[in-house]
């Protein structure tokens, strides 16, 4: 079959595909990389304001990334003002025993680097 065609016919039919494949490559290399810029930043403000609300950084006892959720053990409750932790949240918050569950707007993991230095 290949020898039927014409030289100058498998060559257009290379290219092609060849221009297909680099589309197709440069295509998913651009989504990659805008779903990577598409993640919030933990700045230091969002950072000093979530340890306020937790009742500052002597208050939390542990910090766990569960799920995706963001899984903070605290010493005392009291101490945590949780309506500002829901206004940092986009789910809400979960408080079982002295664990506040969050899911976070940012990256949970990046939160929880910055909450245990």
């Amino acid at each position: 079959m290949f020898l039927a065609l014409e030289v100058e016919t498998i060559i257009i039919i290379v290219v092609l595909v060849i221009a297909f494949l680099l589309l197709v490559t440069f295509s998913l290399i651009f989504l990659i990389s805008k779903k990577k810029a598409n993640k919030s930043k933990v700045d230091d403000l969002f950072i000093a304001n979530l340890l306020e609300a937790l009742g500052n950084r002597t208050n939390i006892s542990d910090v766990k990334v569960i799920q995706g959720r963001l899984n903070i053990t605290v010493n005392d409750l009291e101490l945590c003002n949780l309506e500002v932790i829901k206004s940092l949240a986009t789910n809400g918050v979960f408080v079982t025993g002295s664990t506040i569950k969050v899911l976070m707007r940012e990256d949970s993991n990046l939160i929880k680097e910055q909450l245990l230095k």
